[in-house]
């Protein structure tokens, strides 16, 4: 994987953005979700066609740092893991009323 970019905002459905490097070619796709991890899962699967569904996800967060695991499910597989490491910009400075 090149790059994983995750947009989300109470304006429109949650989107992950991803770039691989297949044979030294860049290719990039796209997909929505009902949330980061269902987009960044739905985003997967457009390079990996695959059943496997997110059954838990957790989320620890320090400081402006965020750390998301995911075990996944298919049939009866095996649940398998990954870890998606985030980074979050610090939280704005609240504005000050006049």
């Amino acid at each position: 994987m090149i790059a994983l970019t995750v947009i989300a905002g109470t304006g429109g459905p949650q989107k992950a953005i991803i770039t691989m490097d297949i044979d030294g070619q860049h290719i990039t796709k796209k997909a929505n979700g009902d949330g980061l991890v269902d987009a960044t899962f739905k985003a997967i699967r457009t390079f990996v066609p695959h059943e496997a569904h997110p059954a838990l996800y957790q989320v620890s967060a320090v400081d402006a740092q965020a750390e998301v695991s995911v075990r996944l499910e298919a049939g009866a597989s095996p649940p398998a893991r990954a870890r998606i490491p985030t980074r979050s910009s610090p939280p704005h400075a609240p504005m000050s009323r006049p």
